[in-house]
This record gives structure tokens, C-alpha cells and sequence, in this order.
């Protein structure tokens, strides 16, 4: 069983919440999952979507790092994963394998590099917006490149954006069209 998007977390810096324990408030931590026969569970990497630039990516890299260090802490059972193939050799350990998601492209600060970093450190898609920032993905200059510019030549940006996921249900059709477009013109490149 999987967990596609979990919220928990935020709960994760709160001294009053152990994803080791069963807790009061909250419906994720290992005990429940272990119960409810998890293998599996997407962190969902979320800030207010108000918050954008530097501080954004930050606090976006706080999470992610929450979550790996609290795998680490349970690591008897928990193992990060990136691929299907990890979540199955999890599985056959005893374990539940722990994915990351971010939600909204604001934690990327308009620059694709930190796409990348995120990627490097196991997020494996990020949704393009959500409502209060659908300003972001209704201009895809600022976060994918044109066709043409120097940053599309660039090598091969097409298997780094083939990660991200957009939630069509809250992405403009307009916007969507477009990241469509520009990947296909980055891909024939």
C-alpha cells in the first residue's frame, strides 16, 4: 500500500509529535502505518505558497532534510527510496519506503538549478503550482527556459523536467499548453 501524498511533514519539527510513536493528533506516524500495512509513503515537502524566492527554497531543504533525518532515526523502519526498485527492496527488508513530493513550483525560487538539487536529494515530482501561486506556472519563462536561449542548449534538461508532475486540476490550460510545448521543443534540441 502506498501513500501518494502525506502531510505530516510539518509535524516533523513540532517537539510534540515522534513519527516513532503513535501520536495523538495527526493520522501518520510507523505504528499506524505498520498497522494499516504501509510499504510506502510520499512526504509531501509544502509551505505557504506566499512564501517564494530564497526563503521558499529553504524552507523547502528544511523538510526534505526533516524527512531524511527522521528515516535515519527509524531507520529499523524506514528507508529512503527514489525508485520503484527501491521501494520493492524495502518491501523484501520489512520496511516502509520513504519517498518525497514537493508541493508547488514556488520552492524552486524561479530557478530550474534547484529543481536539480531537489532532485539529487530524492524528490521525486513537484506539482507546478497551487491556487495561490497559479501566477508562477502562468509563466513558465521564469522556470523553464525558452527555445533558443542558452539555458535550453544547456545539457539535457528534458530527463530533469520528466520528473515534474503538474496537477492539471490546478494549473491554467494555457500554462499546462505551454510547459507541453517547451518541453517538446527542449527535447529536440
Amino acid at each position: 500500500m502506498l501513500d501518494a501524498h502525506d502531510d505530516t511533514t510539518q509535524r516533523l519539527f513540532s517537539k510534540d509529535y515522534d513519527l516513532g510513536k503513535q501520536n495523538q493528533e495527526g493520522h501518520v506516524d510507523i505504528p499506524r502505518m505498520r498497522e494499516g500495512g504501509m510499504n510506502a509513503i510520499f512526504f509531501s515537502i509544502w509551505i505557504d505558497g506566499r512564501i517564494t524566492g530564497p526563503p521558499a527554497v529553504q524552507k523547502a531543504l528544511d523538510q526534505i532534510d526533516a524527512v531524511r533525518e527522521n528515516v535515519k532515526k527509524y531507520s529499523k523502519d524506514m528507508v529512503l527510496a527514489r525508485t520503484a526498485e527501491d521501494v520493492r527492496h524495502a518491501h523484501e527488508q520489512g520496511k516502509i519506503a520513504a519517498l518525497k513530493g514537493v508541493e508547488g513550483g514556488h520552492m524552486i525560487g524561479n530557478d530550474i538549478r534547484i529543481a536539480r538539487i531537489f532532485a539529487d536529494l530524492g524528490v521525486r515530482y513537484m506539482t507546478l503550482s497551487l491556487p495561490v501561486t497559479r501566477h508562477a506556472a502562468g509563466d513558465h519563462s521564469a522556470i523553464l527556459p525558452s527555445a533558443g536561449s542558452p539555458a535550453a542548449n544547456r545539457a539535457p534538461m528534458w530527463h530533469l523536467l520528466l520528473w515534474v508532475v503538474s496537477c492539471i486540476q490546478e494549473t491554467t490550460f494555457p500554462s499546462y499548453a505551454q510547459l507541453l510545448m517547451t518541453l517538446c521543443l527542449v527535447t529536440s534540441v
